[in-house]
């Protein structure tokens, strides 16, 4: 009976403790002497704010690769240049002559702003200048030369040789609305796609040149033509024109986190952008070179910076 009376006593005294504990206090020390254990607060942990980046900037490097078809329209070869009258034996620009630029690689450097819409989808605006694109027209051509009595054209026995060089430089920025979808990762590596829309301002300055010159065929050494004979008064114009045309891209690579800040961005892009046309006035007559779509091949790299 004594031994189940004190199991009781001590099995409220811990009923009558536990409250004091959970409420956030704890006994400690003391004797039954000194008043009995003292209650001491427990401090409650500070909650760590959870931080996550909205926007985010970015600079970019891009080396891409195309081919850029050229054409000529308006001008008529075969006859007097100089004298647009003169239809006697008129052919177009050949198609030979049309040739692309000096190389086919193309640098890009641009930048932007984006924004997280959630973990795994971003967009973000860029803007990216191009290197100069040098498009080229240039042949030799040769043709017997004609005269008009007022009724019929009849030879005139001599020959005339020709060179032309038309020249277009390309100049381009590219503005693009992009949206991006990143792939589940494990680590700091995350693979993503995208894709965007958006225009191009291209610059076109076009630069038209033309000798040539007619001589009695019969006595030129073998290898020579009349150019080299004479002295003949080049046919010059230039015009700068301006243009808009549509752009889009594609892209798929991958980021490595540097720090919660900074991130290296790695990847292919696919980039379209419209085809241009450049008119000259070239003796009175109106010639259009058409410089074809851009379809081109890139590989970038850049930096992506989070901020608040």
């Amino acid at each position: 009976m004594k031994k189940r009376s004190a199991y009781l006593a001590l099995g409220m005294g811990l009923l009558a403790a536990a409250p004091a504990a959970a409420d956030g206090w704890q006994r400690i020390g003391g004797s039954v002497k000194e008043g009995g254990p003292v209650a001491v607060p427990v401090p409650v942990p500070v909650p760590i704010p959870d931080s996550i980046a909205r926007w985010y900037l970015r600079a970019d490097l891009s080396l891409g690769y195309s081919d850029v078809d050229i054409s000529e329209n308006g001008l008529l070869y075969g006859r007097d240049l100089y004298w647009p009258q003169d239809l006697s034996t008129p052919f177009r620009t050949p198609g030979s002559w049309a040739a692309s630029g000096d190389t086919d690689a193309t640098f890009s450097v641009g930048g932007g702003f984006g924004y997280y819409w959630s973990p795994r989808f971003r967009t973000d605006l860029t803007l990216e200048g191009r290197t100069q694109r040098e498009l080229k027209i240039k042949g030799t051509y040769q043709y017997d030369q004609e005269s008009y009595d007022g009724a019929v054209w009849s030879p005139t026995g001599l020959q005339v040789d020709g060179e032309t060089s038309d020249t277009t430089k390309l100049d381009s920025g590219v503005v693009l609305l992009n949206a991006y979808y990143d792939f589940f990762h494990a680590g700091p590596l995350t693979p993503y796609i995208g894709g965007g829309i958006g225009f191009a301002v291209n610059a076109l300055e076009r630069s038209f040149a033309n000798r040539e010159y007619a001589c009695d065929p019969a006595p030129l050494p073998p290898g020579q033509d009349c150019l080299d004979t004479g002295w003949p008064s080049p046919l010059r114009a230039r015009e700068t024109s301006y243009d808009v045309s549509f752009a889009a891209a594609f892209s798929a690579g991958f980021s490595y986190t540097l720090s919660p800040v900074t991130m290296v961005d790695v990847g292919y892009r696919y980039l379209y952008i419209g085809g241009s046309d450049a008119d000259l006035s070239i003796n009175g007559v109106r010639s259009r070179v058409s410089v074809g779509d851009i379809n081109e091949h890139q590989l970038r790299a850049g930096l992506r910076w989070n901020i608040q």
